[in-house]
């Protein structure tokens, strides 16, 4: 069973699984990429509670593996905080950079659709 479907915009994405331990999550969502798996590390180290949240607010922006790595070294200057700012609030503009310099991947980060993780967040914490 689907945690969720796969992102607006996601052609041949693995689906994340609610069976889905947070390690093949972190895979998942790596895509092989080094840069990305670091950065889901320190992710669900930064704040384990709303960790989780924070990845399925990446997924739902159609960002994985190099996406992630691109949004978090070059729009946000390797900053954690202002990485999950950006995946917080959807930040259009991180959205543009990943999708300019990872033009031809065949899949384009994309802004979710409203309602979305912010109300699931205030029901859970």
């Amino acid at each position: 069973m689907q945690a969720s479907p796969n992102a607006p915009g996601s052609k041949n994405r693995a689906p994340l699984e609610l069976t889905d331990t947070l390690s093949d999550t972190a895979v998942t969502m790596s895509e092989g990429n080094a840069g990305a798996a670091t950065v889901i590390g320190q992710v669900l180290q930064n704040d384990p509670e709303k960790g989780l949240l924070d990845l399925l607010r990446i997924n739902d922006m159609n960002m994985r593996g190099p996406q992630i790595w691109v949004a978090y070294k070059d729009h946000c200057g390797e900053n954690l905080e202002q990485f999950l700012n950006a995946v917080r609030s959807h930040d259009e503009a991180m959205i543009k950079t990943v999708n300019d310099q990872c033009a031809g991947s065949g899949e384009e980060a994309v802004v979710p659709p409203k309602p979305g993780l912010p109300e699931l967040e205030k029901i859970l914490f």
